[in-house]
Formats: C-alpha cells, sequence, structure tokens
C-alpha cells in the first residue's frame, strides 16, 4: 500500500499529463504531445508499479492479504488454522525475503525479514496457534536459523534456534512435533568442511518450546562392529607413526561421537581402549581425549549430553 503523500503526487502528476495532453489536442504538435503523454503515463506506471513490489515499508498493517498475493511476488503461502496465514514475499530481485502474518485475512506483522525463508509449518503451541519459519543467511555454509512464533494474542518470536550449518527437518514424532537436526560443533576439525564428522540430534516440541530429547535421543543397543574396530585401529596405528594423524583423529571421533550421542559413552571407552591400549601410548592419547573433549564441550548440546550419559563423557563432568 501506498503512502498517502506518495498517491497524492503521482495523482497530480497524472492530472498535470492530462492537461498537457488535452491543450495541445488542436494545435500541430498533438500527435507529439500525445506520444509525450503516453510516455510519461508508462513512466508513472512502472515507477508506481516498481515502488509497490519494492517497498516492503509502505505496506501498512490491515491490508487485505489478496491486495497483497497481486502487489508482491509470492515465494510460499501457507495456512494456519483457524484463521492465521504466513506469507513469504520476494519485495525485490536482489533483496530480503519477508515473513507476512495475516489474521483473518488481514496483515497482523511484517517485521520478520531474512535473505531467504526456506520452510513455513503450522505448529500447535499448547493450544495456540504458532508457527515455525526457517531462514538462511546466505553463504558458503552458514548459517540456518528456526524462529518458533506464537501468533496469540499477537505474533510474537517465543523461541530462537541457531543451527548454524544444519537446516533442520520437522517430523511427526508420535503425537509431538520433532525437529532434526546435525550438530556441526566438529566442522572443519582435523580436516577440511566436506570431511567434517558431526552428529544427529532430536528435539522435541514441550512447553511451546524445541529441547533436547533424550529418549529418542538415547539408543541402548548401540555397537561398534568388530569390523570397525579393526579399520580404526590400523588407521590409529599408522597415526603413531605420523602418517595420517588426521584421518585417523576423524574416523574415531565420527564412532566416539555416534556412541557419545546415543548415550552410550562406557562403550565409547571401550573403543578407545581397543584401538588405543598400549601403555607407551598413554600421553599420545590423553592428547587425543583432551582435544576430542574440549571440541565437544563447545556443542550447545554438552550439558544434555552429560546428562544422557550419566554424569560423564569420558571422564569429564558439567
Amino acid at each position: 500500500m501506498l503512502s498517502e503523500g506518495r498517491r497524492w503526487s503521482e495523482r497530480h502528476l497524472l492530472d498535470f499529463c492530462i492537461t498537457f495532453y488535452s491543450r495541445n489536442m488542436n494545435c500541430a504538435l498533438s500527435h507529439k504531445a500525445g506520444i509525450i503523454f503516453a510516455v510519461i503515463t508508462a513512466i508513472i506506471v512502472v515507477s508506481t508499479d516498481s515502488a509497490r513490489a519494492d517497498d516492503v515499508d509502505e505496506l501498512m498493517l490491515g491490508t487485505f492479504y489478496e491486495d497483497v498475493m497481486s502487489t508482491f511476488e509470492v515465494r510460499q503461502s501457507v495456512e494456519i488454522p483457524p484463521s492465521h496465514k504466513a506469507m513469504i514475499i520476494q519485495p525485490a530481485e536482489f533483496g530480503n525475503q519477508t515473513l507476512l502474518i495475516f489474521e483473518e485475512g488481514a496483515l497482523v506483522s511484517k517485521t520478520l525479514s531474512g535473505h531467504r525463508w526456506d520452510v513455513v509449518e503450522p505448529l500447535d503451541l499448547d493450544g495456540v496457534p504458532g508457527l515455525v519459519a526457517s531462514k538462511w543467511s546466505g553463504g558458503a555454509h552458514c548459517c540456518f536459523t528456526y524462529n518458533i512464533v506464537a501468533l496469540k494474542p499477537t505474533p510474537k518470536i517465543i523461541q530462537i534456534l541457531e543451527l548454524h550449518d544444519s537446516p533442520g527437518k520437522l517430523a511427526p514424532c508420535g503425537d509431538n512435533v520433532c525437529l532434526h537436526i546435525i550438530d556441526f560443533t566438529f566442522a572443519s576439525w582435523r580436516g577440511a568442511f566436506a570431511n567434517s564428522i558431526s552428529a544427529s540430534v532430536v528435539m522435541s516440541l514441550h512447553a511451546k518450546r524445541f529441547y533436547f530429547d533424550p529418549e529418542l535421543m538415547s539408543k541402548p543397543d548401540a555397537v561398534v562392529t568388530d569390523q570397525a574396530v579393526r579399520e580404526i585401529r590400523k588407521t590409529v596405528e599408522r597415526a603413531k607413526q605420523k602418517t595420517d594423524v588426521d584421518t585417523a583423529y576423524q574416523m574415531l571421533g565420527q564412532e566416539l561421537l555416534r556412541l557419545i550421542y546415543a548415550g552410550r559413552a562406557d562403550k565409547a571407552e571401550k573403543l578407545l581402549r581397543l584401538v588405543w591400549p598400549h601403555k607407551q601410548d598413554a600421553v599420545s592419547k590423553q592428547a587425543f581425549i583432551h582435544e576430542f573433549i574440549d571440541r565437544l564441550m563447545g556443542s550447545p548440546y554438552w550439558n544434555d549430553l552429560v546428562l544422557l550419559n550419566g554424569g560423564s563423557i569420558l571422564g569429564t563432568k558439567k
């Protein structure tokens, strides 16, 4: 919707064009005047459409859903029962996208902006209508952010989840909703990003927010196969000769993460004893454990992982 000032100036400019054209109807320059009128009118139309398509600031609360649909480039539109709708618009070709929220067909929020919005899905927040919306900041590795929005009494962000390199995935889990993400705490550890080790995390919705879910994370039957032990041990043996140290750390680290995130830090300790058994290597083994744990403590789920594993991970507590 255009401001009153802009509508006034355009209306008077159009009046000028019409007056100019009518005064020159009976003179020799009437044909040229008609062309000038057409050109100026076209400029007005183009500039008006451009302004309306590029300027979210001009969009006023209370604007009807249908008017926005006909004015802006709409990337996504989602029904949110019982009375809300969400719409992602692209105001300018290379500008940020904006997430609009409507109630009963009228605009009630236009403050959510981001480089690109990827997912908008309805959420039931303990009886309060809500939505989850993810946005991407752009760039090679970063960043995905999830916004949990309650729509009553007015739209309000109640949780922001910074997922960094993980786009996340929403999925039903029983009667609940879960968010599956990848923890990239070890991104680019001992190698390029493409070779990063990582771990899966499941979060579930409770009290209007997503939390680390220990029940869904726990996998009591998690095991390491004999073949995996042999392969890791061979790699660790090569690393003792200063060959493929990074590869050995990554291979061992990935198995440790898989066990720890399954609540089986006890099996992670057993794996370490199997692949690094010699006492004369105690110094290098402790150096590895210290480096690994120091990095793991940087995870936003560190405290949850310690609790999941009975209060201690590889000898380290909270």
